[in-house]
């Protein structure tokens, strides 16, 4: 029974402790220093930005905003840094695993230079842009995004693994980089120089191939959006069909406990255990989705900042109204996810401290009081 009974406590321990860091944004994980201009924080889910102080505290998901001339560095609490250049948007993501996925950060539009330090076996840091992921092992490097989504990755010192739109990854070196925009393969040349790098050329650049492949630009967002739709649904059912079986498990965890069949109880414990890592795998994937489709989402409202943005909004009327509807429809159910998500994990968490045999232990230890005489009995 004394196995049993620790046994039950281990379990319980370690669904906790996966529940807290994946529901654990609560702490800050940065702060903003080294401030020159105007530089403003928007937190989660509120529109209005507030003007940044120096030392301001950045949680998850906040969203660090620069202006013409502006610039500031974003210093995480394990030392690693970003420099955020003028004229760029960027999100501190969350951190859903502590162990796996230590840090990420979404660049949205401008430019970043990164300095990485050695992370362990578990730990990655990842960059995300409209048409790339950026891994990194420890490292120095450079993040462009352009108004038209194409991204350039560059490295000074060690190396960087590229993911495209398209799954295909390829590895950067020192002193190469590589640019990738929506529809092309991934490549790479030699002869990168960060202090040689013209941001303001290359974002002009950026802006006038928006303006001149907007109706390419427009079909290939089209295609993504579908496709997030679709993979989001599936993501949904993956999540109904865990939550029916943690259900099931915890009534039937409930029922074997009141019959007194510990092997049982042991058995299904095992499962729920299970079952809440794969629901953390799901979540992950959910979330980096998110952060892939808020991208598509900032160069999708670009548009509106075209020349002829009205007679081109007309001749692609219905495309725009599919692609508003299915942008509400997704950020609606992410922002729902998103509370559910922690919902789900406080049920859990409270369900597996009702299962913790509180009565017995108790029991045990008034059995050993009584059998030393109690307190009264120890105090003559």
């Amino acid at each position: 029974m004394k196995r049993f009974i620790l046994f039950t406590i281990i379990n319980i321990l370690i669904c906790l402790s996966i529940a807290g860091a994946a529901d654990d944004n609560s702490s800050p994980v940065a702060k903003l220093i080294q401030i020159k201009g105007k530089v403003y924080l928007q937190k989660f889910n509120e529109e209005k930005r507030s003007t940044a102080p120096e030392n301001t505290k950045i949680y998850g998901e906040d969203t660090v905003i620069t202006e013409i001339d502006s610039e500031c560095v974003i210093l995480y609490n394990n030392g690693n840094s970003i420099k955020v250049s003028p004229e760029s948007e960027v999100k501190v993501n969350d951190r859903i695993d502590k162990e796996e996925d230590s840090n990420s950060i979404t660049c949205f539009i401008g430019s970043i230079f990164a300095k990485i330090k050695k992370l362990g076996k578990k730990e990655t840091f990842n960059i995300t842009t409209p048409t790339a992921v950026v891994g990194v092992r420890g490292t120095k490097f450079m993040v462009a995004s352009g108004e038209d989504g194409v991204s350039l990755i560059g490295v000074t010192d060690g190396t960087v693994e590229v993911e495209n739109a398209y799954n295909k990854k390829l590895t950067i070196k020192e002193n190469e980089q590589t640019e990738i925009s929506y529809d092309s393969e991934t490549g790479k040349k030699s002869g990168f120089q960060h202090n040689k790098f013209n941001r303001q050329q290359w974002m002009k650049k950026r802006k006038e191939s928006f303006q001149k492949n907007k109706d390419k630009i427009l079909n290939d967002l089209e295609k993504r959006f579908d496709n997030f739709e679709n993979k989001f649904k599936m993501t949904q059912k993956k999540i109904k069909g865990l939550q029916i079986k943690r259900r099931i498990w915890i009534k039937s965890i409930q029922k074997a406990k009141k019959s007194n069949q510990p092997d049982r109880v042991a058995l299904l414990r095992k499962r729920l255990i299970r079952n809440f890592k794969e629901f953390a795998r799901v979540i992950k994937t959910a979330r980096r989705m998110n952060n892939r489709f808020m991208c598509h989402g900032k160069t999708f409202n670009r548009f509106k900042k075209i020349k002829g943005f009205k007679d081109f909004e007309k001749k692609y009327a219905e495309k725009f109204k599919k692609m508003h509807a299915n942008r509400t429809k997704f950020r609606k159910n992410i922002i729902n996810h998103h509370k559910d998500k922690r919902n789900q994990m406080r049920e859990f968490r409270q369900n597996m401290k009702d299962d913790k045999p509180r009565g017995k232990s108790r029991g045990s230890k008034r059995d050993q009081r009584n059998r030393s005489g109690g307190r009264r009995g120890r105090n003559r």
